[in-house]
């Protein structure tokens, strides 16, 4: 392909990004002008014609792997030449192998949480691909990567995780071999022991393994196995002598520690058995250490700091992991050294290789090119042994450790050859003497009769073997979550449901599906194997008489209002975000659900029990839970994010309306609680003899949890007269309205309305000719009649003829304070009327009259406030 080829008038070259042994990488675009990577791979690798149907069939299967922790692919196709092109997502960042040299190169650690992390987004990535289905058939894929390294992990400059080239390992296994060659898949750095014994097909158990080995590297940063033999890694792996107390260490959380040590265990059931489990245990690792973190921001800005402009300055970096002198890289033989997998190419376009290993001088490290290494092996009686990535090599005839490892070859075929030698010489000696031949012939019939014996129970050859699962085949228990499942074996309905016994299971490869109606039917390969130990594919081994417990799984679709909150389930953060689709193993507990959303209060308190068709929902206001098919464990989950706001009023017991309401939704003081979702609401408080009140609130992070609002009345304000008793207001000024200290209303003018707040307020009123007044209004009054004094008081004075009580006029009337000896003062005279009025100060006052030609007389007045102050004098005539 060249720059500017459009690929089946799809997508357009624009540059190469790198070569290897698997073929070419480019960089492109899609007719919609979306970044792509297109790999291209050579059909030579892939044998003959059928097996480039299959590997486009079983890219397919990969390219349906839809999940944020899986490079996507978005294409398969195969040029007019035959060439086959896989189109797949472009990710702008580095392989943690390459992050790795560039720590080392600026001298820094990647932080212990980080590393926790991106095995966490591994292990999600893989529990997704390892329960992938079929979507046409509804049959496990089976997936298993076969080569999770560190050179297949990426991190984008966004702190994403990415694990690539899912199922690409494959790529040269159906290549032809000679007839002794054992194919090994994988980085033969990260195989686990299964992938090199090849007994049986491989399931996610040993991509957990390889994953052990890239945390127990990130963590250490040393190898597992610490040598450069080819010969020595296969055997300390296949043999569990790797050493994982190195990982005793002040510097690494005893959590971590624990969780690596399971994830390396030999055996794999002693193992994690399922990806999930393992990202459960870091998660709650992730949790204690720092549970408010965004470990995803975190990674991003820590690569951010790095300042890595282009990777490829670090090719040449100084390894970042531990080498010992002796096991340093050899250069003496090919056959010494280990070659490196072609090289992966990561999406960015930079290459990187294992930098433990070395390369030829070509860029590729098909060593099983070489035939003489290949014939020189063979001639010596030793098996070769290739990895996928194009590894062939043989045990160094010089190592007796090796030679004398029975694991180490039991996956050496070469008794057919044995049993050739035997004949030739039983030939041999036929030629010399038949009695010999006849003893010869005896032992060697009873000895076969005893080894055959032997071999039916010790299981030493697969003929002993074959003969074993005859006479004994092999039983095994099955049941179910929930039990009570139809099960059927090769299509065939068995009579009896979950939990059952199978007690006769011929060796092969059999067809168990189990269903049950609410459920999506389960479907598992039963591996009857030569010595008669069952394997359920994708489950862990069980000992005799130990049942395989299969659960079916929920389907969540889960919604959120606002969208984008983070699921957890049963604790667990799912590490996806509403609007998701989750798959969930039915457990006897009841499921719990919990959205997080940030800086509002989490969703939870909600349960589903489908196994027994139950759901337990504490408040319906914030969870709607809908089966969309009747009798489907199929659920469609939505949450409303709400916050619980307080509202509170004085007084207290105000009706409460919220949005438009025609009904109260509560009570101030009594049940004043409410729940209202993000964005502005409308409320309004009413109550009987106060003024209704409306205010937004608009509901967000910051939104106070209680809010409390002061409820106005209308208070009517009268001025009267102390003195007076009729009910004319004085029309005085309301100077000033005071509540706590500070002023709300002033210059009113009495009779007046005013609206206060629920508080004692003070009033200042004031009146030309009266005293000012101060006035109190309690809270809860709605009016106030203020009595105001007048300044002086008025005396009233009338003079009368004492026989015909006729007025007497121009009598003078003097008076003069009670309590002083102050002379008389003169008020003035009568009018025609006999009276005279006048304003004085209060308190007691004598007072005279005098008129010619009559007596003088004197009387003692007390001035009062609100009544009539009136003073007659009868007058008697001199004589």
């Amino acid at each position: 392909m060249n720059i500017g080829e459009v690929v089946n008038n799809k997508y357009e070259i624009e540059r190469e990004i790198s070569r290897g042994g698997f073929g070419i990488i480019f960089k492109g675009v899609d007719q919609f002008g979306k970044r792509i990577a297109i790999k291209t791979i050579d059909p030579t690798l892939l044998g003959e014609a059928k097996y480039i149907d299959m590997f486009q069939n079983e890219a397919l299967n990969i390219a349906r792997l839809n999940h944020q922790n899986i490079v996507q692919v978005y294409d398969i196709q195969k040029s007019e030449n035959g060439q086959i092109c896989i189109v797949m997502e472009y990710v702008d960042g580095m392989d943690l192998l390459t992050l790795a040299k560039v720590c080392r190169s600026s001298n820094k650690k990647l932080p212990k949480s980080l590393i926790a992390h991106i095995i966490a987004e591994v292990c999600s990535g893989l529990d997704f691909a390892h329960n992938r289905q079929d979507s046409d058939t509804q049959q496990p894929l089976s997936l298993v990567h076969q080569d999770v390294s560190l050179s297949n992990i990426m991190t984008t400059k966004t702190g994403e995780v990415k694990i690539i080239d899912f199922g690409l390992v494959n790529l040269k296994k159906n290549r032809p071999q000679k007839a002794a060659e054992v194919t090994i898949q994988g980085n033969i750095r990260y195989i686990s022991p299964e992938q090199i014994k090849s007994k049986n097909a491989l399931d996610r158990r040993s991509d957990i393994f390889s994953l052990g080995v890239v945390l127990f590297e990130l963590l250490t940063g040393k190898r597992l196995v610490d040598s450069n033999r080819k010969q020595t890694i296969v055997e300390t792996v296949l043999t569990g002598g790797y050493d994982t107390r190195r990982l005793v260490n002040d510097e690494i959380p005893l959590r971590l520690q624990n969780i690596c040590q399971r994830a390396l265990e030999h055996k794999p059931e002693n193992r994690y058995q399922t990806a999930n489990q393992m990202y459960r245990e870091l998660m709650h690792y992730l949790i204690l250490a720092d549970p408010a973190a965004d470990f995803t921001a975190n990674l991003s800005s820590f690569i951010d700091e790095l300042n890595v402009q282009d990777s490829a300055v670090f090719q040449n970096a100084d390894e970042p992991f531990e080498v010992s002198p002796e096991n340093a890289p050899l250069n003496d033989s090919p056959d010494d050294q280990i070659e490196t997998p072609d090289n992966d190419v990561n999406m960015n376009g930079r290459t990187t290789s294992d930098f433990y290993n070395s390369q030829d001088a070509h860029g590729t490290n098909d060593v099983s090119a070489d035939s003489s290494i290949d014939e020189a092996a063979n001639r010596n009686g030793y098996t070769t042994f290739q990895t996928t990535s194009g590894e062939t090599f043989s045990p160094d005839i010089n190592d007796k450790a090796v030679a004398q490892a029975s694991d180490f070859y039991s996956f050496v075929e070469d008794s057919e050859d044995a049993q050739k030698t035997i004949i030739d010489v039983v030939r041999l000696s036929a030629r010399t003497h038949k009695k010999a031949i006849f003893i010869s012939t005896l032992v060697m019939m009873i000895s076969f009769l005893g080894f055959t014996t032997i071999d039916t129970f010790a299981h030493i050859t697969p003929y002993g073997l074959s003969i074993y699962d005859y006479l004994f085949p092999p039983a095994i228990k099955i049941d179910s979550m929930p039990s009570g499942a139809n099960v059927y074996l090769d299509n065939k309905l068995l009579p009896d449901t979950t939990p059952l016994s199978l007690d006769k299971v011929t060796p092969g490869v059999h067809k168990l599906t189990l269903t049950l109606p609410q459920y999506e039917s389960i479907v598992k390969s039963i591996n009857v194997p030569g010595g008669g130990r069952l394997h359920l594919t994708g489950e862990a081994m069980k000992k005799v008489g130990e049942p395989y417990v299969l659960s079916f799984k929920d389907q969540y679709d889960f919604s959120s209002e606002p969208s984008g909150a983070s699921i957890k389930i049963n604790g667990v953060n799912t590490n996806q975000k509403t609007p998701a689709t989750v798959f969930w193993d039915v457990d006897s507990e009841p499921t719990e659900v919990t959205f997080a959303f940030a800086g509002m209060p989490n969703l939870s308190a909600l349960s589903i029990h489908s196994a027994e068709g139950k759901e337990y929902i504490s408040d319906k206001r914030v969870w709607d839970v809908k089966k969309p098919i009747p009798g489907k464990a199929h659920y469609l989950i939505s949450g409303t994010f709400h916050r619980k706001v307080t509202l509170e009023s004085i007084p207290a017991k105000a009706d409460i309306y919220c949005d438009g309401s025609d009904r109260p939704v509560g009570l101030t003081g009594l049940n004043g609680n409410l729940m209202l979702k993000m964005g502005k609401h409308s409320i309004t408080l009413k109550k009987k003899g106060y003024l209704s009140t409306t205010f937004a609130v608009d509901i967000g992070k910051d939104t106070q949890s209680v809010i409390r609002k002061d409820l106005l009345r209308k208070v009517q304000i009268f001025a009267r007269d102390i003195s007076n008793n009729d009910k004319k207001d004085l029309n005085a000024k309301i100077v000033s309205v005071k509540f706590n200290r500070k002023t709300v209303d002033r210059n009113r003018e009495t009779p007046t309305t005013l609206k206060l707040r629920p508080y004692t307020h003070t009033a200042k009123l004031s009146k030309e000719g009266y005293k000012d007044v101060l006035v109190k209004i309690k809270p809860n009054q709605t009016s106030a009649t203020v009595k105001m004094e007048p300044l002086y008081y008025k005396l009233t004075v009338s003079t009368v003829d004492a026989i015909t009580s006729t007025p007497i006029s121009q009598v003078q009337v003097f008076f003069a304070s009670a309590q002083s000896a102050a002379e008389p003062k003169a008020l003035g005279l009568t009018s025609q009327d006999g009276s005279l009025s006048d304003k004085l100060d209060p308190g007691a006052y004598q007072v005279w009259i005098s008129k010619a030609g009559y007596e003088k007389r004197r009387k003692t007045i007390k001035l009062l406030p609100g009544i009539e102050n009136k003073l007659t004098f009868r007058l008697t005539g001199l004589r």
